[in-house]
């Protein structure tokens, strides 16, 4: 039972929810009954609604329609436009990529993707991404690069697939937070120990003897001239 959907008054309104797990089954009729009862404060929240204005022992899917009105409808679900073998979102080093791959897309147009930043709705539309191959039973992979994210803020995505013929389907949420990648700071440097420094102060004293050996020498070779 799917309950607390506020319906405004003299107005045409949509409202659209997700069935549990594996009610859906392409093919099948399926009947649904929708009981509609007055909002006592006129504050669009069900959740006041009390026992006088449902049947004995609150909202139930059958029995007469206490102080408001019970609608019948028989549909046919039809064949699925679109089977998800996946769909996730990962914080990249300046984007959260988001993905997913079909099994089949039967009847399918594209998909819209939302994002909020909460898991309550969807409260922004990222984008329209068109199928591979609108219509085709083949699956595909699909992945859009989100750049507008701030670091540490937790976003949600959900994903909309659109049938040939306008209906529509809502998966997710999946969420992630994003974060930059930590830049790495050098603390300290230190001189490992080796024979270098050793050697080297060695090699100049043995330059420096060269150098006085050659001096007088040469010296020496100038008195013997003169």
């Amino acid at each position: 039972m799917v309950d607390n959907l506020s319906m405004q008054a003299g107005a045409n309104q949509l409202v659209t929810f997700q069935l549990p797990g594996g009610v859906m089954n392409g093919g099948s009729d399926y009947n649904m009954r929708v009981r509609l009862v007055p909002d006592p404060n006129n504050d669009t929240n069900c959740g006041d609604v009390t026992a006088a204005h449902q049947p004995a022992g609150g909202a139930q899917t059958t029995g007469r329609a206490d102080g408001g009105e019970v609608e019948d409808y028989t549909f046919n679900a039809g064949p699925l436009a679109v089977t998800l073998a996946s769909f996730d979102a990962q914080s990249q080093p300046n984007h959260v990529l988001v993905s997913w791959e079909t099994v089949s897309e039967t009847g399918n147009a594209g998909f819209n993707l939302y994002r909020a930043d909460s898991a309550t709705a969807p409260q922004s539309l990222l984008a329209f991404v068109p199928s591979q191959a609108p219509g085709s039973a083949q699956g595909h992979s699909y992945a859009w690069q989100d750049g507008d994210v701030v670091d540490g803020q937790t976003y949600w995505y959900w994903l909309e697939d659109i049938a040939l013929n306008g209906a529509t389907t809502l998966h997710g949420p999946v969420s992630v937070t994003f974060q930059t990648p930590t830049a790495v700071a050098l603390t300290d440097m230190q001189a490992s120990s080796s024979d270098t420094p050793t050697a080297l102060p060695a090699l100049l004293v043995l330059l420096a003897t060269c150098a006085v050996l050659m001096t007088a020498a040469a010296a020496r070779r100038r008195s013997a001239r003169s």
